[in-house]
């Protein structure tokens, strides 16, 4: 079972895709900023860093001839769904501000995943 097939490979025809990564930069900075700022949403959004982290160490450490084809993409699969169940969870509180933190951190999870993937698939195809 080999879940890197999830991932389209048409993206990889898109100029400067392989830049993606560098989106990230601000989103992070802003999601460390809200977790040392807002004290109620500190919890959450300290595990999705830490989640988005182990992720990344998980996938440099999995570099190589048998690019883990279970593990790997399910946690890039983990930190897209993270921030999407916090921010179903945020949609009934009348706090407006912790629904657009999510929604920003669905878009980091987002790309951050989806940059990993191509990362992975243009090296496999080297």
């Amino acid at each position: 079972m080999n879940l890197w097939h999830l991932f389209p490979k048409q993206l990889l025809a898109i100029e400067q895709i392989l830049l993606m990564p560098y989106l990230l930069i601000p989103a992070y900075g802003y999601l460390v900023f809200v977790a040392v700022a807002k004290v109620n949403l500190r919890r959450p959004l300290i595990v999705f860093l830490l989640l988005s982290g182990l992720t990344s160490a998980l996938m440099v450490f999995s570099f190589g001839p048998n690019m883990g084809k279970i593990v790997p993409p399910l946690m890039l699969i983990v930190v897209v769904l993270f921030p999407v169940y916090r921010f179903t969870r945020s949609l009934p509180q009348p706090d407006v501000s912790a629904k657009w933190l999510w929604f920003i951190a669905i878009i980091a999870g987002l790309v951050h995943s989806l940059s990993w993937a191509l990362w992975f698939v243009a090296m496999a195809n080297s």
